[in-house]
């Protein structure tokens, strides 16, 4: 996907300062990664991206189309987006089968069974065919980030948003959840991840964005990123992420 941004800056009424300021780019996206300091932007620019949010000045294209601000033609672009928050998101009083089937069914416009069946082969293709009758409380972290990811692309969506997808989780349960991200960039889902795993930015996303103090301080091909970083500012946030690494 082609993604161009023009002079963007987003301030919100409560804070003095602009969250972003000034951001520049335009580029083809196949898989990137946004990555840097707490409070950088990051999940502000995601949401930018995803129709979420509306940018205090500047403009947002996706493959040519302006990011619209009507609320009526901002519903109509979410639809084609698939979204996995740091929470997932579900809802706790459905089933894992059921919050994957609603959005189908009330969003989309599939028929029922249809919605169904392919809520069923989604939680089957995760590993999850055993679980899909249990409500989110019932799941693992791990587990409900994989229902997570099945619902965002039961609709077959132009691209993935991902929104710290593994923050909030074990060790354990963020190899699940790398691992069922991976297979679908291997198949080609277009994404952009908001991630603090740098192993997985640096391996498995194509490009990488460092967003500093609200700037898009830099920007490349990942494994020029890691290995020879331009700017002190992603020298330092790189060198701070290494001191500890085994």
């Amino acid at each position: 996907m082609k993604i161009e941004i023009r002079n963007l800056s987003k301030q919100f009424e409560h804070q003095r300062d602009a969250v972003l300021r000034g951001i520049d780019f335009i580029d083809e996206v196949r898989t990137m990664a946004i990555i840097g300091p707490s409070g950088g932007g990051k999940s502000t620019l995601l949401r930018i991206l995803g129709g979420l949010l509306l940018p205090s000045s500047g403009e947002v294209w996706v493959d040519g189309r302006k990011i619209p601000t009507r609320e009526n033609e901002l519903q109509s672009y979410r639809k084609e987006i698939g979204f996995v928050f740091q929470h997932g998101g579900l809802f706790r009083h459905l089933s894992a089968v059921q919050n994957i089937t609603l959005p189908l069914v009330q969003v989309h416009g599939v028929p029922q069974d249809e919605a169904y069946r392919q809520a069923c082969e989604l939680l089957s293709r995760f590993g999850l065919e055993q679980d899909k009758d249990k409500r989110p409380a019932e799941l693992s972290g791990g587990q409900q980030q994989r229902v997570s990811i099945a619902r965002a692309i039961a609709a077959k969506p132009k691209f993935l948003l991902l929104d710290e997808p593994t923050s909030a989780l074990d060790p354990e349960y963020t190899a699940e959840v790398l691992d069922s991200i991976h297979e679908l960039q291997n198949e080609g889902m277009q994404m952009i991840i908001v991630t603090h795993e740098m192993g997985f930015a640096r391996h498995a996303c194509e490009k990488v964005a460092f967003l500093c103090e609200g700037k898009l301080m830099e920007y490349g091909e990942s494994s020029r990123m890691f290995s020879n970083p331009q700017t002190p500012q992603l020298q330092r946030f790189l060198g701070k992420l290494l001191e500890w690494n085994v």
